[in-house]
């Protein structure tokens, strides 16, 4: 393809993309886009639609075309103004560990007090940031306990606190809790018939 056919073939797609609203012929044109640029060699422009694409589509093999067409250095950059787009969004965990970013991983986690959504990344993180693990699963419980819940929810923390004790072997952070727990929330009788199960262990 000659300049000029290219330039057409742009234009016609830019249109296209103009126009069209419809998800599934919208992304089939940006994919379009996005080979004509390749074969091009467009590499600026290029890089500027694959941060569009992921803006749009959270797809994590478009970052990693995207990291690709920087140097280390350069990228380092870059991957930071990507990583402040996403700020509450789930996508920027998938880029933690894409990055293998995972103090932020844990910070951010532990922040967003899921505990479903620790137990999906927690396998992916290394065994060297067991005890940060540990502690995430802490501040979560101890944060979802603030406020009483059914007794379904205390078997939930009463099994999390079983797991927590896979990591630590010494279960001393689990002991402390369930010290701190019969104190505190000692009125919860639901609550702490759930926790005898782990303080028999």
């Amino acid at each position: 393809m000659d300049k000029e056919e290219y330039l057409k073939a742009r234009e016609l797609l830019e249109e296209s993309l103009k126009t069209c609203q419809e998800y599934g012929p919208r992304k089939r044109y940006k994919l379009l886009y996005k080979e004509l640029l390749i074969n091009q060699k467009d590499i600026e422009t290029l890089k500027v639609f694959l941060r569009e694409l992921i803006k749009s589509y959270r797809d994590i093999e478009t970052y990693r075309e995207l990291k690709n067409l920087y140097s280390k250095e350069e990228f380092r950059e870059v991957r930071f103004e990507i990583f402040s787009e996403f700020s509450y969004d789930d996508f920027l965990l998938k880029l933690y560990v894409e990055e293998h970013h995972w103090k932020s991983l844990l910070k951010n986690l532990s922040m967003r007090s899921d505990l479903n959504l620790l137990n999906m990344y927690e396998k992916q993180i290394p065994q060297e940031f067991e005890a940060d693990i540990v502690q995430v699963y802490k501040e979560i419980l101890e944060k979802n306990a603030q406020l009483a819940a059914n007794r379904n929810v205390y078997k939930e923390w009463a099994n999390t606190m079983i797991h927590m004790m896979e990591y630590d072997t010494e279960s001393q952070v689990v002991r402390e809790m369930l010290h701190h727990w019969s104190r505190l929330y000692s009125s919860r009788r639901a609550m702490q018939e759930e926790l005898q199960v782990v303080i028999k262990l």
